[in-house]
Parts: structure tokens; C-alpha cells; sequence
């Protein structure tokens, strides 16, 4: 890291606002929560001594609200820290993908992205080797952590200003390449699905019959939303060098599941066969349905229109070009390291 320590910031408007929350029961994560979250992101971030924090301009305009709406004192010690990155606005994932390219090409320290798994992956999708710290604002959260914002923000703003050991206090994730007729498409974080509707409409996924295929690169106890088909019968590591497919909803399935598809939304979901998937094994997709066009979802949401009939789908599980932060590593490497205590006049404190 330079002798400028700066953290990017990615906050995504759209976030935890999508129809769950009609078709289920999904608790609504607005923007003046958001707002609020930042805040105590930014005072996170400022007591770690963070020199310079770098936002992805946005419709809802977070930065200049959260500054705007700090207390006096606060205000005036981190209005001249902060500013927005020069990038058109369309208000879609694109956004997302260009501001991290931008964060990354600036030599930011780590990028704190504010969403959920869509969020997560999009910025994965451009940040290149700047790692991530995910926080949970989304709906069916598996990528990001659910850590407070003050906690994140200082958590962020150690990695940042400390010299901390980079191989202890990051984690590899592994992800999912999708190829659409052999070329490479998009990636996935968490999971991939064949949706059969035709149409990508709302993007959301939360009718268990029409799913035919889920993939996941990990399958975690407790895990909301599409993975939580897998993980309810196999449990998969984000460390484990393996992923795991299925296929379901066929004429004749070896079993069911219940699984949480979302909040409120809780179903058995009939599987037809699986596998594992290794790390660096790339397998063509055979799917089977009544319609010749389906939708490929990633990470939760719908996002390519595919002909059956004719377009080659493949994926391939990939591990170790997404570098994400680790919370409780970097707060032990830090207090291993003495590097939260201060001297108190010429005296320094010691613990042990």
C-alpha cells in the first residue's frame, strides 16, 4: 500500500427494495438506512486515519447526504477526505462495475461495497486484484458480511493504514464463470440458476418450481436464497476447492429439500440429481423444459434470455481472482500486533 491510504466506497440505491418483499416476507433496507449506515462507515473509516475516501457517484447522491447529515465536529474533520469519482450514471449494475475498474486503476486500498450478492459480484466483476469488504444490505445475503458500520468502516481503514500480514488478513473466494456459446458472459459469487420463465422481468427468483438448475460455489449452514437448496443436504466452504451443481423440478427426482428461497418463503424443492464441481472443471449445461427460452440468474437475479434450442450454456468453477477483506483476521492481526494501543504520555501500555 502507497503512504496514501484510500478506501472506495460502493453504494448501491437499488438494493433490498425488490419484489420479495411483496411475493414473501423481506425486510426493506432503504436508502435513508443506507445513508445512516455510511455515516458510521465514514467514522470508522476516519478513526483508523484513512487520508482519502473515494465514492461512486449515484442518483440518491450518498456521499454528500452522509457528510451532509454528520455532526458539526465530525463534519469538519472529514469534509475535505471526501469525494466522488468522475463516471456517468445510469443507475444500473453497470455503475457498480466502471466505479470499481476506476477504484482499482487509483490504487485503492480495498473497496467497501454496500448491497448484496448482485451488488458483490458486479464490483467483483471490475475490481481486479483491490479486494472487497461486502456489506449486507441486500435481500438473500450469502457474499457480504452482516457487520455494523462502524465496525466496518474501521475494520477497512486498519487494512488500509496498518502494515498488516495481506496473506492471513484476506480470503480467496471462488466464483462461477458463465460461457454463452463459448464465449465468457458474466461471473457468479455465490450461485447460478436456470430460471424457466422466459423473460428476465423483475430479475427476482422465488417460485421453486421453475427452477432447473442451481450451481453454487459454496453451501453454507444457515445460508438464505438459492443456495440454501444445496446447503440444506451438502454443506460447501467457501474454502473447500469445490462447488456442487443440481438439477431439479425433472419427471422423476431422488428427493426434496426444504429450503429458504427467500425471506418468508420456505419450500420443498424437488431434486433430480447432483454433483460435486472442482476447481477448474468447466461442464456444459443440459437442461430440459417445456419452453425453448429460459433465464440464467446470478447470484439471485435474472439476467440473460437463453434459447434452448440453440445457445451452448457452460460453466466453470474458478478460485482465487476475487480478494476479499476478513473481518475477525484483520481485528487479530491488529491486536496480536499492538497496533490498537496508544502511548499515554511517554508510557506505553502493555497488556500482557
Amino acid at each position: 500500500m502507497g503512504n496514501i491510504s484510500r478506501i472506495g466506497i460502493i453504494a448501491n440505491p437499488n438494493s433490498g427494495k425488490d419484489i420479495r418483499r411483496l411475493v414473501g416476507y423481506g425486510s426493506v433496507c432503504d436508502n435513508i438506512e443506507k445513508t445512516e449506515i455510511i455515516k458510521r462507515i465514514l467514522i470508522g473509516l476516519d478513526a483508523a486515519g484513512v487520508d482519502e475516501i473515494l465514492f461512486m457517484p449515484d442518483k440518491y447522491n450518498f456521499s454528500s447526504l452522509a457528510v451532509e447529515g454528520l455532526h458539526k465536529k465530525d463534519y469538519y474533520r472529514l469534509k475535505d477526505k471526501i469525494q466522488n469519482i468522475e463516471m456517468s450514471v445510469l443507475g444500473t449494475e453497470r455503475d457498480s462495475i466502471v466505479a470499481s475498474q476506476i477504484l482499482n486503476g487509483i490504487g485503492t486500498d480495498c473497496i467497501i461495497v454496500l448491497g448484496g450478492d448482485g451488488t458483490s459480484r458486479a464490483c467483483a466483476m471490475g475490481c481486479k486484484n483491490t479486494p472487497l469488504m461486502p456489506i449486507s444490505t441486500g435481500t438473500n445475503n450469502v457474499f457480504p458480511y452482516r457487520l455494523e458500520g462502524t465496525l466496518a468502516g474501521f475494520i477497512a481503514g486498519i487494512y488500509s493504514t496498518r502494515n498488516l500480514n495481506k496473506d492471513k488478513v484476506l480470503s480467496k473466494s471462488k466464483h462461477l464463470e458463465l460461457y454463452i456459446n463459448c464465449k465468457l458472459t458474466s461471473i457468479a459469487l455465490v450461485d447460478l440458476v436456470i430460471y424457466d420463465v422466459p423473460f428476465i422481468g423483475t430479475k427476482a427468483l422465488w417460485e421453486p418450481e421453475k427452477i432447473k438448475y442451481v450451481a453454487v460455489t459454496r453451501a453454507d449452514i444457515g445460508n438464505l436464497g438459492m443456495s440454501s437448496i444445496v446447503s440444506n443436504f451438502k454443506t460447501i466452504t467457501k474454502t473447500d476447492k469445490y462447488g456442487m451443481y443440481c438439477y431439479l423440478n425433472g419427471e422423476k427426482n431422488r428427493f426434496t429439500v426444504k429450503s429458504a428461497l427467500a425471506p418468508g418463503l420456505l419450500y420443498d424443492v424437488p431434486i433430480k440429481s447432483y454433483d460435486y464441481l472442482n476447481i477448474g472443471e468447466k461442464i456444459k449445461l443440459e437442461v430440459e423444459s417445456e419452453n425453448k427460452w429460459v433465464t440464467i440468474a446470478l447470484d439471485g437475479e435474472r439476467e440473460f434470455e437463453i434459447n434452448l434450442d440453440k445457445d451452448i450454456i457452460e460453466i466453470e468453477l474458478k478460485m482465487g481472482e476475487v480478494f476479499v477483506l476478513d473481518p475477525v483476521e484483520i481485528l487479530r492481526e491488529a491486536i496480536k500486533n499492538s497496533l490498537l494501543i496508544s502511548k499515554i504520555g511517554n508510557e506505553f501500555i502493555n497488556y500482557d
